[in-house]
């Protein structure tokens, strides 16, 4: 089973016009880049790139970018301009490539990320279907059946010197929502996600998306996408009485007000709709 691509407003996907491969990785530049809009195949195609071959990976990023992996193995943008600078470090810049072709994406990064990715999607699919969690689920995400465990102590005991009596596989269960959570926010960190308010001279009205802020930031929409089919959302929305974000069960027409589940906002909702009525 691979997630469904959740229709998301974002900003749009940097996609270079140069693509090649070598036998390493994928060749790239920022020179003339497009853009477009995150859809189907984006996310549910990316997580089958864990075994897939090289020409595999090269369409894939030919049709949505790249990752742009650095030095530290990690997306660039986990530690990119001007944010590294603003906190004194030395920032980091995608892998320089060869030739004419400035940077390279390693296909082994791109096939670790993809296998992570797919490895969180099953085990939050297990926990929705009331599924065991087996040893290779949690090997496929590095760190994620620890911090299950140490998330269960933490709800037991504030005191984490304090460990309660159960069975490894009792506290992963415990502990295993926190740690999925938190994985997916560290990504959204290193992916320079947050939200991105802007003026739509057409609509004349002020327009709320979530971005990814980096460049390239494939990785960081990726992540927005796997969060939404994680918690079978259809997007983000705010609430046109609290003004808060909210998910709703369904993604609300764009020329419509929105509500949240609020009691206080339901109430206001039929207020305005009886005034609105008379």
């Amino acid at each position: 089973m691979t997630p469904d691509d959740k229709p998301i407003r974002t900003g749009m996907v940097f996609v270079p016009s140069e693509i090649e491969a070598d036998g390493t990785g994928l060749l790239w530049n920022y020179s003339k880049p497009t853009h477009r809009h995150p859809g189907t195949g984006m996310l549910s195609r990316f997580v089958d790139l864990h075994d897939a071959t090289d020409q595999e990976i090269l369409a894939y990023a030919r049709d949505w970018g790249v990752l742009g992996f650095c030095s530290h193995d990690l997306p660039a943008s986990h530690n990119q301009f001007p944010f590294s600078v603003a906190s004194g470090l030395h920032p980091c810049s995608p892998l320089p490539g060869s030739g004419f072709m400035a940077h390279h994406d390693p296909y082994n990064l791109w096939r670790k990320f993809s296998g992570q990715f797919k490895g969180l999607w099953q085990v939050a699919i297990k926990l929705g279907q009331k599924e065991k969690i087996i040893d290779t689920d949690w090997e496929a995400i590095p760190g994620l059946a620890q911090r299950a465990e140490m998330f269960c102590v933490r709800e037991m005991h504030p005191d984490a010197r304090i460990t309660p009596q159960r069975t490894a596989e009792e506290r992963r269960k415990r502990g295993v929502h926190q740690a999925i959570a938190e994985k997916v926010n560290d990504w959204m960190a290193f992916g320079k996600v947050r939200p991105d308010f802007t003026w739509n001279r057409e609509r004349k009205d002020w327009e709320i998306a979530i971005s990814a802020k980096a460049v390239p930031n494939l990785f960081g929409l990726l992540v927005v996408s796997l969060m939404l089919a994680i918690s079978d959302k259809d997007g983000f929305a705010i609430c046109s009485i609290c003004n808060r974000w909210y998910m709703p069960d369904r993604r609300p027409a764009a020329n419509r007000k929105s509500y949240c589940t609020k009691p206080s906002c339901h109430k206001a909702k039929w207020r305005l709709y009886k005034r609105e009525k008379e």
